[in-house]
């Protein structure tokens, strides 16, 4: 029987990347209270998955925050392929949404030209990605983000809003920088849950999750996606140290 989709058990979605000729990367979080998951990966040529090119039962380890990435080979180049993660309730199984995913064309290939949006710099506290609607009309080849996939502070009065009716709080206080003095201050990712509490609630966005549903990502990264102008050995969070 065809699996009831939940976000609830993929409250991040999916999304694919990485599109080479004959593979390509795919990805998932699937959270749970205690212990690692157990998930089954689906590849399909069609949207209903009568057609499966590949099925695979795979781990979602609690000490990677549940999160997979799988990268699928023996691909066909310049093809598009569906695909989706389960994972049993109680009888039954359960799906994340279905993603459509797309590998390059063949090196040798005489290519159209292609389609693709670029994205950069998503800030998300106070923010909302209204400006990505348009692009969920788009058939697309690919998404090109150039980087700042997150922002590493939260709070920073400069340019980080506090109204817009969401933000985010850190789990992991202790964990985290404090930069600045007085009502200038504000917090800036260090710890590991503080990064990876970043990627999750960014990609709780329902408009960034739809555009990842459909077309795979190639991505950079810049200076937020660790530290603020960050380069090489500088940086400009020392806490105490240099």
């Amino acid at each position: 029987a065809t699996p009831t989709v939940s976000r609830t058990a993929f409250p991040q979605s999916l999304a694919s990347g990485d599109p080479r000729p004959d593979r390509v990367l795919l990805w998932t979080r699937v959270p749970a209270a205690v212990g690692d998951v157990a998930v089954r990966l689906q590849v399909a040529d069609d949207a209903a998955f009568s057609q499966l090119r590949i099925e695979r039962e795979l781990t979602a380890q609690a000490a990677h925050d549940h999160c997979l990435r799988v990268r699928v080979a023996g691909l066909l180049p310049g093809r598009r392929y569906h695909y989706r993660f389960l994972r049993r309730e109680g009888d039954g199984w359960v799906s994340s949404p279905v993603g459509m995913t797309r590998t390059a064309p063949a090196a040798d290939a005489p290519t159209p030209a292609l389609r693709f949006a670029f994205m950069s710099c998503q800030d998300y506290g106070g923010r909302w990605y209204n400006s990505l609607v348009p692009l969920l009309q788009e058939d697309l080849d690919f998404i090109l983000h150039l980087g700042d996939f997150i922002y590493e502070s939260i709070g920073d009065s400069s340019f980080q809003r506090a109204d817009g009716g969401r933000g985010i709080t850190f789990d992991d206080v202790p964990g985290a920088l404090r930069v600045g003095a007085g009502d200038q201050a504000y917090l800036a990712a260090s710890s590991l849950d503080n990064y990876r509490q970043l990627h999750r609630e960014y990609r709780t966005d329902p408009v960034l999750q739809a555009k990842a549903e459909r077309a795979p990502l190639v991505a950079i990264w810049d200076d937020h996606e660790f530290s603020d102008d960050c380069w090489q050995d500088h940086a400009t969070y020392e806490d105490g140290r240099r």
